[in-house]
């Protein structure tokens, strides 16, 4: 879908800066009504570094031909939503998430709005983990890949005391207990609440089990929709979680 040659004080949230030439920048922006655009923002008197956060809700005004937009104006419209470190490891992960899963110009506003809730919930450490893995699911159902049993086209009825295999595109079909399945097979299995639950889009009691269970799969089904790619951000995800395992306690013997 080609994108429009000009528009004005658009909702926009930064993805990704990258320096070019002198003075300049790739910019990629998440629209409310254009999806995500590349546009080159060029430094001047109106457009500044500070300009260009991450997290910072927009207005973002672009002109131009072609593919690549020149930035015309950046309308800060409210502060950053993220400021710990931590909470900005998972932004920059769900940023990654839509512009490596979605096309340029894809336009769902419905996903815009699952982004900026997605911000507003990642300050908060213990909905951190719940609220990635939901926007996880939503960008998979944008895109119609990964899990075919959340989309409301297929009826399958799940018992949550079962144990499923579950691969990505593939409906689930039951299989025998996961703890007694094969060590290299176990990593597709997965337990009739954890389906149920994501069914539900996660419900805000979700058990910890239940979630680890559904962050296994959810990357699975990413994993699959890259390909042989894989997202860098999940380096930094996956640093953040041995930080963790390591500030937790130690039990006494």
């Amino acid at each position: 879908m080609p994108s429009p040659a000009v528009f004005e004080r658009e909702p926009a949230y930064l993805l990704h800066r990258r320096p070019y030439q002198d003075k300049a920048y790739l910019v990629y922006f998440l629209t409310l009504s254009h999806g995500w655009i590349s546009a080159l923002a060029r430094f001047s008197s109106r457009l500044s570094d500070n300009s260009l956060q991450a997290f910072v809700p927009v207005f973002l005004s672009c002109g131009g031909q072609g593919e690549l937009l020149n930035v015309r104006s950046i309308e800060a419209r409210g502060v950053a939503a993220l400021n710990h470190p931590e909470a900005q490891v998972y932004g920059l992960y769900i940023n990654e998430l839509v512009m490596r899963l979605l096309p340029p110009h894809y336009v769902v506003s419905r996903l815009f709005n699952c982004y900026v809730k997605t911000l507003m919930q990642l300050g908060e450490p213990h909905q951190q983990e719940l609220s990635v893995r939901r926007f996880e699911m939503e960008v998979l159902k944008t895109i119609g890949q990964g899990l075919a049993f959340l989309s409301h086209r297929y009826k399958i009825k799940i018992d949550r005391r079962s144990c499923y295999r579950c691969e990505p595109d593939a409906m689930p079909m039951p299989v025998r207990a996961a703890a007694t399945a094969a060590a290299n097979d176990r990593n597709k299995h997965y337990h009739g609440r954890t389906l149920l639950a994501m069914q539900e889009g996660l419900p805000d009691d979700t058990e910890a089990e239940v979630l680890l269970e559904a962050k296994r799969m959810l990357e699975n089904a990413i994993n699959y929709c890259l390909g042989a790619k894989r997202l860098r951000s999940r380096k930094l995800l996956g640093y953040l979680s041995k930080q963790r395992s390591e500030l937790l306690p130690v039990e006494k013997q």
